[in-house]
């Protein structure tokens, strides 16, 4: 079995033996996909793989993503999303944890070459550090940085699957 990189490395190679019609809808259905933080990595890349091959397939009889997967890809991959097992909350949990000490560890380094080049370079005393309002603020700043990429991936989910409109010169 493959693992979850290298199942993308080859689905990044294969895909581009597309056709850019199947390329446009597989493409969408793959960040559609991906972007399903819930279901588990390892069976959506899986499918996804399932799908390409499937789709390459096809694209040498001279089909096309539409004929084989049907007119509305947004159902289609909303019925794949219902298929498929969820992810291991203890998985999820770990990923994040991981994200919130990393964010951590950018804030203090950040904090700690600023208290640095404020002490050094214009010799100014540093003010008292409080852990309890630092804490406070870390946590806001996590919140509000889990908030940004949700509305990311709600504006990426609402854009795919959305036939660009051809604006006409008056």
């Amino acid at each position: 079995m493959l693992s979850v990189k290298q199942l993308i490395e080859e689905n990044n190679r294969k895909r581009q033996k597309l056709a850019p019609e199947n390329k446009k809808f597989y493409d969408d259905l793959l960040v559609y996909l991906r972007l399903q933080t819930v279901l588990s990595e390892q069976q959506t890349e899986e499918v996804l793989m399932e799908l390409l091959d499937h789709l390459l397939e096809g694209q040498k009889e001279n089909k096309t993503a539409v004929q084989m997967f049907g007119g509305d890809p947004k159902a289609f991959a909303d019925e794949i999303i219902r298929q498929l097992p969820k992810e291991n909350k203890r998985n999820m949990v770990s990923f994040t944890i991981r994200i919130m000490i990393l964010l951590l560890g950018i804030d203090l380094v950040i904090n700690g070459i600023t208290a640095f080049v404020v002490e050094r370079f214009f010799s100014r005393p540093l003010p008292p550090f409080y852990p309890v309002p630092a804490a406070l603020n870390f946590f806001i700043a996590g919140l509000y940085v889990i908030f940004v990429i949700w509305y990311i991936f709600r504006i990426l989910k609402k854009s795919l699957f959305k036939e660009k409109q051809k604006r006409s010169k008056s």
